[in-house]
């Protein structure tokens, strides 16, 4: 918002709304709202002073993730990924009304089969949702190859 103040290396979180003339401090993270300010989960005092708590080998990964932030390429690379993602599990519903609408095609139009009209709509229709459940299936794979699989734990910020 205009008259908000974000200090150098504040995060922000989404739905974070400032007031005007508010200011988020540096090096602070910041997420939601209550009564109308925006609530401040922690303070550190520098970009390194957060991390002397954790190991050295970890102290090294966050480095390099936080440098890797600040790459061009890495953001070319990360945006050029979830749009090929997108592309890919939008084309999935799409990809199986088509099947479906060619089969039914296929089995109405084929001289030789003689099926009439409501055979083909008996096996189109099971066949539609089968290839639904087996889109849903691909999808839930696709997400646990990405994503992976939630672990309870009490892992860093910039996990390595």
């Amino acid at each position: 918002m205009p008259g908000v103040e974000v200090g150098a290396g504040a995060l922000v979180g989404t739905n974070t709304v400032g007031m005007k003339g508010s200011a988020f401090e540096p090096f602070s993270i910041n997420v939601g709202n209550k009564d109308g300010k925006a609530m401040m989960l922690r303070k550190v005092g520098d970009i390194t002073s957060g991390l002397v708590h954790l190991p050295p080998d970890e102290r090294k990964a966050v480095m390099i993730a936080r440098s890797n932030h600040r790459s061009d390429f890495r953001w070319l690379m990360f945006n050029l990924a979830c749009t090929m993602l997108v592309l890919l599990f939008a084309m999935l519903p799409q990809l199986v009304q088509v099947i479906a609408m060619v089969i039914y095609y296929h089995l109405t139009s084929n001289p030789d089969l003689n099926l009439g009209y409501v055979i083909p709509i008996l096996i189109s229709v099971p066949l539609y949702f089968l290839m639904v459940n087996v889109e849903l299936v691909v999808m839930v794979v696709m997400k646990y190859i990405i994503v992976g699989r939630y672990k309870v734990g009490n892992y860093p910020f910039y996990a390595g």
